[in-house]
């Protein structure tokens, strides 16, 4: 049999006293039993693990922009280790829910997390709107609620401490209503963009505004994307910025203007980023480096007739070189001498082939090539008479020079600049004669004329000098038979024979005193003297010879 040690308690009225038996007996079974236990637990209000907070502060310094988000986060440590929501609100006031949803705030929620579990962090996002009704200080009142489905419960509301904690700051857009740029610039001109732009926002410094003008639509941040023209300084009100008209530029000239605010929040409405315009006007060209015959003295080279001379020049448009006029009766070029100025010697004044040579056309060989190019290379090309002024030593003019003035120009204006260095018209002294002396037929020691020299050469002056001759001969001959040089004779009138002065071998001047020619259609002339006696001896017989006039340029007085 085994031992049983055995317990039994008994019970009198308010005490309990305990009687232990010990009886060493064998028994050959084992007597158990059980009771059961139970409880209600009940669902506990959550409480804050980590106290509600902005996940980015947003402070007066750094708020946040109308239509951006502020995130909300926190941790709730829930006593039943419920997941829970995090609900934020406008006031302090929420009502829990049923069936294990989220609670809801009794005027604005502004923002409600999702389902998140006990001891996680949570967030909730809220997007601005700027009409909040709370102006650009917004409290925040935060909550954690669980998700018990039959007695929900949430925290007291939580804001959060320091500059994360409550409130959140609104920046609202900057008002932009009117932008007005200087209405017309010339190219490369400063143009000058104001806006009516400013910023109710006051909380903290109150905002100013900035304005961005770009030359074509866009910006990253604040910044242009393509080119731009300019940009103000923050200001409380009003910006305003100088830009430089591109060049070349001519008419419309768009432009895009933008305004931000010192939170860089851009404004809204229908002047930020839309196109508008001024306007680029157009400005005469310039005309440079006026160069007449390359600088160096003018030689004319034709007898009776014209010789060519260029005058070339840069002609620059900052409105582009295609508003260049550089075709016929356009662009053009006097030449003149400096005794005549450039006054005297222009579309109001005849020409004078003489001393002026106004407008002549000037063309540009090299064209426009378009786009950004400036510039047109003209040449003009100027037919200067045989007898235009001579400006060299020993002339009327010697204290003179010649000039040429070019005149650019465009639709509606011109400019004109002088070479850059006047030049001397070299002397040009030239001669015709008639062809022929014919003394007839002579006895020998007969004279062409009983008393005087009787047959006459004409000298026509071809160059831009009165002249004087230098002649000389060979003697008459025929079949080896010979009539001395010196039985001709000359003069510059009919004199007698004797008084003539004797043809030579070398040349020798005669002061004709020919005035210098100053008509083209009628050259001055001069007439020369001839007569011949046949000497003693002289076989008969048909002679001939060749007397060579020379041109000399003569004294200037007796032109």
């Amino acid at each position: 049999m085994n031992n049983l040690k055995k317990e039994n308690t008994l019970y009198t009225t308010g005490i309990a006293i305990t009687l232990i038996f010990s009886v060493i007996m064998q028994f050959n079974w084992v007597l158990a039993d059980t009771a059961t236990t139970a409880v209600v637990v009940a669902n506990s209000a959550p409480t804050f693990g980590t106290d509600a907070y902005e996940t980015t502060a947003v402070t007066t310094a750094a708020p946040v922009n109308t239509g951006s988000d502020v995130s909300f986060s926190a941790i709730s440590d829930d006593p039943n280790a419920n997941s829970y929501y995090l609900v934020v609100c406008s006031t302090d006031a929420i009502s829990t829910t049923t069936g294990g949803g989220s609670a809801t705030c009794d005027v604005a929620t502004w923002g409600t997390s999702t389902s998140t579990t006990d001891l996680a962090t949570s967030t909730a996002t809220y997007t601005t709107t700027g009409s909040e009704g709370c102006g650009e200080t917004c409290a925040w009142y935060a909550y954690v609620c669980d998700t018990h489905a039959t007695n929900q419960k949430c925290t007291a509301a939580s804001q959060g401490t320091g500059d994360s904690g409550s409130a959140f700051y609104v920046n609202h857009a900057p008002a932009f209503t009117v932008i007005t740029p200087t209405a017309s610039v010339a190219p490369g001109g400063t143009v000058t963009f104001t806006a009516t732009a400013s910023d109710a926002d006051t909380s903290g410094t109150a905002d100013t505004v900035k304005l961005v003008v770009c030359k074509t639509e866009g910006v990253t941040g604040t910044s242009c994307t393509g080119t731009e023209y300019c940009s103000s300084s923050l200001t409380a009100s009003n910006p305003t910025c100088d830009g430089t008209v591109p060049i070349p530029a001519e008419g419309t000239q768009n432009y895009y203007p933008y305004v931000f605010d010192s939170h860089d929040m851009a404004a809204t409405g229908s002047i930020h980023g839309v196109v508008d315009t001024y306007t680029a006007t157009n400005v005469a060209p310039v005309v440079s480096s006026v160069s007449l015959n390359s600088g160096t003295a003018i030689t004319l080279t034709t007898e009776s007739s014209t010789t060519d001379i260029s005058i070339t020049a840069t002609i620059t448009d900052n409105n582009g070189c295609a508003d260049i006029d550089s075709g016929a009766s356009d662009s053009y070029v006097d030449l003149y001498r400096s005794g005549i100025g450039r006054s005297s010697c222009d579309a109001n004044a005849e020409d004078d082939n003489n001393n002026c040579y106004a407008e002549v056309d000037c063309l540009a060989p090299t064209g426009c090539e378009g786009g950004t190019d400036l510039d047109v290379a003209i040449i003009c090309t100027v037919p200067v008479q045989y007898h235009a002024d001579p400006t060299d030593e020993s002339t009327i003019y010697v204290a003179e020079n010649w000039t040429g003035t070019v005149v650019g120009k465009d639709e509606a204006l011109d400019h004109e600049a002088n070479a850059t260095a006047a030049v001397e018209l070299n002397s040009f002294s030239a001669l015709d004669v008639t062809s022929a002396i014919d003394y007839t037929s002579l006895n020998v020691g007969e004279l062409a004329d009983a008393t005087v020299l009787p047959q006459t050469v004409t000298v026509t002056a071809t160059g831009n000098t009165g002249i004087d001759v230098e002649l000389s001969g060979i003697n008459m001959t025929d079949s080896g038979n010979t009539i001395v040089v010196g039985a001709q004779k000359y003069g510059t009138t009919a004199v007698q024979y004797q008084n003539g002065t004797a043809l030579t071998t070398s040349a020798a001047e005669l002061e004709l005193n020919c005035a210098k020619t100053t008509t083209s259609g009628s050259a001055a002339t001069s007439t020369v003297y001839w007569g011949l006696q046949i000497p003693n001896k002289t076989v008969t017989g048909s002679y001939s010879g060749t007397i060579t006039f020379g041109a000399v340029k003569g004294e200037s007085a007796n032109w």
